[in-house]
Parts: C-alpha cells; structure tokens; sequence
C-alpha cells in the first residue's frame, strides 16, 4: 500500500511516544526502535529529508546495541540504511558505522565461514569503501580493509566469488598505501594479486598499480620495472591499460633519465586518451597520466609547446574531477607540477598567480591527516614567496603569508617523515628572507631552530645537513649565541669528510661541495668570535679544499690510516662512496619521491659513518682521524714567510696572519668595516665588468679607456681596507733596501675574497711611494695550507724544459704570439723540448706523457675555464673537441718531478663563486698534479703584453740566460716581471694585474 507522507509522520510520532514511555531494559524496546528506523526510512524515500535518514541510522544503531546476544538480527535493515545514507550524502559522520563494524567482528565461539556472512560482510566493506571514496575519511578506510580481512576469512576455499572478494582486499589495501603513505600493506596486495585467476587482465592491472605504488613509498626501482613489464603484458586490453603503463614509464624515465622511454610514455598515453570519450568515468584519470608525461618530457627537453600542451591537459582533468573524489589531489599535484615546470622557464606574472591558486587549493582540500598535506602547504609557502620575489614592490604580506604556511607544513609532517628535511629547508628560506625584510629577531630565531634541526637529521644528505648547520651558527652569530654557534660549525665539520672525492670527475662534485661554500667564512668567524683564533684556522684547513684534499689523499690522517689499518682504509672509502650515491640521489630526487627508502637508508649509512670514525680512532696513533689538524702543526709551514687567510663573512671582516711561532701562531687584524661580505662581491663585479669593458675589442676605444681606471680604483679599494692594514701589522711598511732579500706573503682567501685580486692591491696612480703589494712584498697564493705544503714535499727534481705552442685549435681564434713564445723560451732555455715539432704533432696523449718527462712546462696556447662545470675547463690543444685534456685530467697526472708550470693562456685561475674555495681552476690543478710553482692569469692577455711578460719572467728566472732556469725562484722572477710590466702601462691594469703565482 502507498503511503501518505502524512500517515509516514503520524506512524513515526506514534513510535517516539511508545519508546519515550518504554524502558530501556524493555524486552520490545528492540523490536520498536527497528520499527522506528523502518518508519523512517520510508518517510526519507517519500520526502527526501536527509534528517529522516540519519534518524534511522541512528535508531537501528541502538536496536542493534540491545541486540548484543543477537546483534545479526537487525543488520539487513541497517546495512540498507547505510547504503541509502551513503549514496545520498558526502557530509557524513565516520561513527556512523561503529555499529555495523561492531556487527561484523564475530562473536566468540561463532564460526567464521559462511556464505550469508561473507556476502554481508562483503557489502558492508563495499559501503565503507563508498563512504571513503566520498569524504577521503581514513579510519572509514581502515574499517573497510578491516571488514575486507573478515571477508576472506569467511569466505569458503570452493565459493567462485573468493578471487573476487581478495582481488577487494588488495584493492582496499592499494588505496590505503596512497592514503596513510605506509608501504606495510603493499607486500601482502602482491602476494593476493600473484595467485592464479580467472580475470587476469583486471589483476594485471591492479598488480602493476601496486607494484608502482611500492616503488613511489620505498625507492624499489625492482618494483616499477616489474611494474612496467606486468603493464606491458595487459596493455592490449584497453585505455585504462596503456594509460598505467605511460604512467609507469613515466616514472621509470625520471629514475633512469630515459628520454626515449619518456617520449613513449608520451605516446602511449595520447593513444589512452584517443580511445574513451571525455563522459568515460575513466577519462580524467587518463587525461591527467598524458599531463604528467608530458610535463616530465618537457622538463627533459625545454619544449615549450610540450610543456603548454601539460598544463592544458592536467587542467581539463582537475576541472572533470569533484573535489571529492580520492585522486582530486593527485590530478591537482600533476597541475601544480606542470604549472611549475612552465614558470620556470617563462616566469610569467599570470603562471605565478595560477600555482598559487592551484596550491591554495591543494593545501585547503587535503585532510589533517593526509600524508602529503605538510607538502602541499610547503607548495603553497614556496609559491608565496616567489611572489615576493618577483614584484617590485615585495609586498611583506606575501611574505609573512609564506611564513605562517611554512609553519604549517613543518608542523603537518612527523618528526620521521621522509619531505620533513625539504619542508624544514623551505621554511628555513623564507624566514631568512622575512628576517631581511623585516629584522625582526623572532624570525631569526625561529630561522635557527629550523636549521638547527635539519642539521641534526641522518636521514638527509650531508650537503643539506652542512648548508643547515652553516645557515644556524650564522643566524647564531648574529643572535650573540656563540655557544651554539661553535656547536653548528663543530657538527658541521664532522660531516664534510663524506664530501669527500676520489674522483674529481663525478658529475655531481662541484654541486655537492658547492653546499658548504659558505661554511669555511662562518667556521672562522663563529671561532674568532669565541675567541680561539688557532682553531679558526684549523675549521679553515677542514673546511676548504675539500675535493683537493680528497684527490690527493695527502691529509697525515689518511695516510696513518693506510698504515696502520689498510683494511679500514677501504672500508672508510667504499661506505664514503656509498654516502655519495645515496646523496646524489636524495639531491635528484623529486618531493617526496621514494624518499621514505632514501632517508631509511642514509640514517642507516649515517650511523655506520659513525661507528667506523669510533673504531678509527681507537687506534692511538689515528685519535685525531678526520679531525682538524692542530695549529701548532700547521704554523710550521709558515717557515718562509707568513700565510694570510682573509675571510668576510655578512657583517664584518678580518684577517688571520699565522706564522711560525707555536708559542703565538695567529694574529688577528680586524679590518675596516667598510669590508663585508656584500661590499667585498660589490668591489669584485665592479672590477668583472670594468675588466670586460677593457678588454672587449667591439667597444669604443673610449669606453675601454675609462673602464681601466675604474679597474685602478678597486684595486685601491683592496689596498685600503685589506692589503695594507695586513702590511702593516707584518710591519712591511716599506720596500726592501737595496742587497736584502724581498719578502713572501702567502695569501689564502676564503670565500667571496677569492673574487678580488688582492696580489695586485695597490693605489698606482698616486705619488706615494710604495702604495701597492708590489712595492713591498713576494705575493703567493695557496688554496690551503695543506696544499702549500704538499707544493714543498720532497722529490725527485726535473730540471728538462717543455713547451707546448697551440697556434691554431678548433673553435678558436688564432693565437699569433704563440710561435714568438716559443723563439723567447728557447732563447733563455737552448735545451728546451718544443711541442709541435716537424714530426710529432700536438696531441693530447702525447702532451701528457711529455709532461712526466719534464720538470718545466711552459704552454702557449688558448684556455677555457668552465664556471658552470669547472672539471670541464680545459687547455684548447689541436684535439680538444674529441680528447680535451680537461682540468679532470691534469689532477689525475701525480707528477713526482714537476717544478714550474707557466700557463701563458687565457682566465687559467678564473672559477665561480660557489667553488671558490675548492679553488677549482686550471692553476690549481696543475699545483694538484704535483707542480710545486705555477703561473697562471685571472683574464685574457694580449699578445704584446704576454711576451713582454714571458721575457721578463724567464730573464729573472735564468739569471738572463747565464745559467739553467731555477724553479724555486718562479715566485720572485714573476713579481720583478709583473712590476717590469707595470712600469710599462702603469695606467692598464688588464695588462699586467692578471698574473700570479701559486704554490712554494
């Protein structure tokens, strides 16, 4: 019979009345609560009110709370109850299913199987499944496995439905990985999804979904590429099947950097696309695979029109997909990623404004208690402040909006969480940039808890961990907290031994020193600041050179270690090599892309590091492993004449005169505050672009004029407020007198000071006299102490001379003093070998092998310094487009006789300003390949003046000719010849300021 609404309403106010009079240890209470939620459930299909629904729910929850003895006699009402509820709304309280959930847990002694009880129970798990889908609810989801496993339990081995109720559970335990981000569940969805069934195609299907899965939460790159090969076998099934197997080589392509497996991922999922509709519910999953190829073909190739085509496509899938669907995020997080990709390269204002949006949205939508929310409002934080970046104005809100979501995302991942070192890192960005702005100290404190604790996380990379440390003891600094400060520089010099390298070739080297190029400056100010100005020169020999140090393997440390226990040699430089793999793929990855494995597996090496320097130094003889070597030993080298490390760091400067007096062995000049570290890189683009004005032929004559005394001017910038306030306190404040011996100045720059050219300090223009370096000492440089005292070992000593001429080379101009070149040394040395002769041509392999046949080299010909990737600066000999021989090559010669290299080439000391202390640069790698002196140039040298200055220094080095050229005297015959050449053009600096030597 059809009921009225009216009788509906009359019938459940007769129920409410019964029940309000009825006890509640009435033994038909029961009955009447399920009469109630009958009522009411035809009141809702009659009416539509959710209220009515919800009602029931409630009230069959209660019928089945005094059922307990019996608590299966009410479940068929509330289970169409709750899927009623479930198909109607997404606004839904998880606790609407205690009740049935308590239902289907047995009750003792009940048997488990049972085909009414599977099936029910196979219902209920697909309702939670429902009600999941719709609000992304984790503990619904967890209730949905749980009811899954009661399910197969049930379930009798013979009953055709068991496949297909396992094929749910590994389903449900697939969705659950993606949710909670635990691998746990994975292992136990491949064994179902192995087992032999009828439906292959859909468990093919599932398994490579699983097997991805797998690879995304623990790195198994053995995963994905299973998951690939099992993808290619279901491929012919369908667009859903091509779209998972573009998926999977998509991420197998950025594993392996594999382009052609990009580009067929590429097509593979356009192929998906062209086969279902824009209505197939399948489309916007497809859609969103072809936008996230895409965006990983074009972040391989630069195409613009790639990358456009991404961001159009991901977009189409976000708008088909509700904001309630489980894999909203996902297809959002590839729109992020693909508007991401595209600023980039553009930077357009419109881009920047549409990620920030997209981000808004990714970070509002995803629960508390999603895995990657702390991502998301990383994201958001990130996108905030390039916005303030990027206006002119540097709106403060951006800022501090960027801030409070940064805090937000650092407080949304756990202490174990595999993003937590990205996000503590971005976090760290931006309250340094808030600090700038606002200088407010709040900030700054906040800026060293925040790098306080990434320094202190093993399961991060040692470069991150370095830049953390040096990032705190700074801010520390600024904050009076010397303490603290030590403790950061002390952490931090314990990790930089797993910088480490054998091998200078490694591709990632100079990125990865590169992470602590700010540390030796810090090192050295957080010591003088504690007022221990010996240690801070032990923290500047652990902290600089680091890649010379380790490809010379020349530290006392190592050498006793080789000694004493070879074995642990080995061990140390295999579980050092491991680190470096481990971080190099921690720097490669993408936000959290398999970083859950990754982070596992550097604590692991992390703590092994440990042990090992433990079981090291229990050696007596090895206590001080990796330790900075004491002052008192590295004073010793300062026999000959005083080593001057000059540091900058944000707010002061100073230099750190050691000498050989173990009693007293470091001075400390403060200089100027007019010297910092933003002032000392003003002075030094200054002199880089005066210095390009001068030497660019194409300019008007008039503007190269003009830029040499604006070269003149900074280097009276250095004269003043470093060189000769250095002079000074070495009492050097005159020339020599006539008969005495000149005296030798080494100078070790740190950091941004390696950018100035500090030999050729002076003021050269004035009527003072002795203005300048020149004037008063022997300039030397060294990259470390330790590197000046490798140049002074003891050895064999050859005394035959080399010449190599390179008139001609491919891709560069010709060199037309070459050839004088070679006339002038043969002039001063008769018994020279020059290179090219009538019979053998320069080539790289023969050059090498000259080079360890003779003590003296002295090349004219073409250098290239590569400041993007400083091992590829190089010598142009006739062959280097095919066999360059490369600043890679020159380290690795280990020449025991080699006495003098005179670089007569282009910039051969010219680096970058992140590798400036690892003095990465052609001079130092001659000194590396065991050339105790070594003449090199900062800039390009025309040819007049290069033969003026090649004449001058072989004249003083060969005592005019009368006797065999002496090595030992390269330091004094290039300052004589340097200051020939300034009396000549005392006006152009770029003619004569870019020489200077380097070792003994």
């Amino acid at each position: 019979m059809d009921e009225t609404e009216e009788t509906l309403r009359t019938r459940v106010m007769y129920l409410r009345w019964q029940l309000e009079g009825m006890a509640q240890a009435h033994p038909d209470r029961a009955e009447r609560l399920a009469e109630l939620a009958t009522a009411l459930l035809r009141l809702f299909t009659r009416t539509g009110e959710i209220t009515a629904l919800r009602e029931a729910v409630a009230t069959c929850r209660a019928a089945i709370a005094l059922t307990a003895e019996d608590h299966g006699r009410y479940v068929g009402e509330l289970r169409l109850l709750l899927q009623r509820l479930f198909e109607t709304t997404t606004d839904l309280d998880p606790r609407s299913l205690e009740q049935a959930l308590r239902w289907s847990r047995p009750l003792p002694g009940e048997p488990a199987a049972g085909e009414d009880a599977a099936a029910g129970l196979a219902e209920l798990a697909a309702a939670l499944r429902r009600e999941f889908e719709q609000t992304d609810d984790l503990p619904t989801l967890r209730d949905a496995v749980a009811t899954a496993r009661r399910v197969v339990a049930a379930v009798r081995p013979d009953d055709p439905r068991r496949d297909s109720y396992r094929a749910d559970l590994a389903s449900l335990l697939w969705l659950l990985s993606g949710r909670d981000g635990e691998p746990a569940a994975l292992d136990e969805a491949v064994g179902i999804m192995r087992e032999p069934a009828e439906e292959r195609d859909d468990r093919l299907h599932l398994l490579s979904l699983v097997l991805k899965r797998k690879y995304e939460l623990t790195g198994d790159v053995r995963a994905l590429r299973e998951a690939v090969e099992v993808a290619r076998s279901a491929v012919a099934s369908g667009a859903r099947d091509k779209a998972n197997l573009a998926d999977a080589l998509r991420m197998l392509s950025e594993r392996t950097s594999d382009l052609a497996m990009a580009r067929e991922a590429v097509s593979l999922a356009r192929a998906a696309v062209e086969e279902v509709r824009d209505t197939d519910p399948e489309w916007a999953e497809i859609q969103s695979v072809l936008a996230g190829s895409m965006t990983n073909l074009a972040g391989r190739t630069g195409d613009d029109r790639t990358i456009g085509e991404a961001v159009r496509e991901a977009g189409r899938a976000v708008t088909a997909t509700s904001a309630f669907h489980p894999d909203y995020l996902a297809r959002l997080n590839v729109l992020h990623r693909a508007l991401t990709v595209q600023y980039e390269k553009s930077a357009e204002p419109a881009l920047l404004d549409r990620i920030v949006a997209v981000a808004r949205d990714l970070a509002g939508t995803a629960p508390a208690d999603h895995p990657d929310r702390g991502r998301y409002l990383s994201y958001l934080s990130g996108a905030l402040r390039e916005v303030f970046l990027s206006e002119r104005e540097n709106r403060v809100e951006d800022l501090r909006e960027s801030v409070e979501f940064a805090r937000q995302a650092v407080a949304s991942t756990p202490p174990n969480h595999p993003d937590r070192a990205v996000i503590l890192f971005g976090f760290g960005d931006v309250l340094s940039l808030f600090y700038a702005r606002t200088r407010d100290n709040a900030a700054l404190r906040d800026y060293t808890r925040v790098n306080s604790a990434l320094a202190k996380m093993a399961g991060t990379s040692a470069g991150r961990r370095i830049a953390a440390a040096q990032r705190a003891a700074s801010a520390d600094l600024r904050l009076g907290r010397v303490r603290h400060a030590v403790e950061m520089v002390g952490l931090a010099t314990e990790l930089l031994p797993q910088l480490g390298f054998r091998d200078v070739d490694r591709a990632d080297r100079e990125h990865r020193v590169s992470a602590a190029h700010r540390l030796p400056a810090t090192a050295a100010a957080v010591a003088i600041a504690a007022g221990r100005p010996g240690y801070a020169v032990e923290l500047l020999e652990q902290t600089r050179g680091i890649v010379f140090s380790g490809t010379l393997d020349t530290r006392e440390d190592a050498a006793e270690l080789k000694r004493v226990a070879p074995g642990l040699l080995r061990e140390f430089e295999e579980l050092r090599d491991r680190i470096n793999d481990a971080d190099h793929e921690i720097a490669a990855a993408s936000f959290g892309e398999h970083s859950r494995e990754l982070a596992t597996r550097r604590e692991a090496l992390s703590r092994q590091w440990d042990g090992l320097l433990e079981r090291i130094r229990q050696h007596r003889s090895l206590a001080g492993f990796q330790r900075p070597t004491p002052i008192t030993e590295l004073c010793r080298h300062a026999s000959s004449g005083p080593i001057v490390s000059v540091v900058a760091d944000e707010s002061r400067a100073f230099a750190l005169i050691v000498r050989d007096d173990p009693a007293d062995p470091v001075h400390v000049e403060k200089l100027p505050e007019a010297v910092t570290r933003d002032s000392v890189l003003e002075q030094a683009e200054a002199f880089r672009r005066a210095r390009c004005v001068a030497l660019d032929l194409d300019q008007p004559s008039r503007a190269r004029r003009e830029a040499q005394p604006r070269m003149l001017e900074v280097l009276a910038w250095i004269w003043e407020n470093i060189t000769e306030p250095v002079l000074r306190r070495l009492g050097r404040t005159e020339p020599p007198a006539p008969g005495e011996p000149w005296p030798r100045v080494w100078w070790c720059p740190v950091g941004v000071v390696t950018l100035l050219p500090l030999h050729a300090a002076g003021r050269h223009g004035s009527a003072e006299r002795a203005a300048s370096l020149l004037d008063r000492v022997v300039s030397s440089y060294t990259p470390s102490i330790r590197a000046l005292a490798y140049a002074r070992r003891a050895g064999p000593e050859a005394t035959s001379a080399l010449v190599v001429s390179v008139p001609e080379a491919p891709k560069s101009p010709p060199l037309a003093g070459a050839a004088e070149e070679v006339d002038l040394v043969r002039e001063f040395i008769p018994t020279a070998t020059i290179r090219p002769a009538a019979d053998a041509p320069v080539r790289r392999d023969t050059v090498v092998e000259l080079l360890r046949e003779h003590g003296i080299v002295h090349f004219a010909c073409h250098g290239y310094a590569d400041l993007n990737n400083p091992s590829a600066s190089r010598l142009l000999l006739p062959d280097h487009t095919t066999d360059p021989l490369t600043l890679h090559a020159i380290t690795r010669l280990k020449l025991d006789g080699a006495r003098l290299a005179y670089l007569s080439a282009c910039s051969t000391t010219e680096t970058n300003q992140e590798q400036a202390d690892e003095a990465t640069h052609l001079t130092a790698a001659f000194q590396l390949a065991g050339y105790r002196n070594v003449v090199g140039t900062l800039w390009p040298i025309n040819d007049q003046a290069a033969l003026k200055a090649a004449r001058a220094f072989y004249e003083a080095l060969t005592s005019a000719g009368a006797g065999p050229p002496d090595p030992d005297r390269a330091a004094l015959a290039l300052h004589h010849a340097v200051r020939t050449m300034r009396a000549w053009k005392p006006a152009l600096p770029s003619r004569w300021a870019a020489y200077l030597h380097s070792g003994a």
